[in-house]
């Protein structure tokens, strides 16, 4: 299973919903684990319920970050300190632009 914000840092907790929303039952974290990619969920169980995943996604610290993200910071950063804040800076796209999410 998918999911969609990342990297995955851990998994908070994932439950097993009703029709109406409510929890069923929260899974033991023996039933699930994260993919070698931190980008899936992979169940060791069969579900055709509706499930409510929690977790923590994103870098854990600044080092953490590509290189090339920290210096689109860096940008970003001095274009708004020199006051152009209408928009993102040109090369703070392009650094950035690897690490995008798109959708269609």
């Amino acid at each position: 299973m998918p999911l969609p914000r990342g990297p995955v840092q851990s998994i908070l907790s994932v439950e097993r919903l009703s029709a109406t929303g409510s929890v069923l039952e929260t899974l033991p974290t023996a039933r699930y684990r994260l993919d070698a990619a931190r980008r899936h969920l992979v169940l060791n169980i069969s579900i055709a319920d509706r499930l409510r995943i929690t977790y923590r996604a994103g870098n854990a610290t600044a080092e953490s970050l590509p290189a090339s993200v920290r210096q689109g910071l860096l940008v970003h950063v001095a274009a708004l300190y020199e006051g152009d804040a209408h928009g993102l800076p040109e090369r703070a796209g392009h650094l950035y632009a690897p690490y995008r999410e798109r959708s269609l």
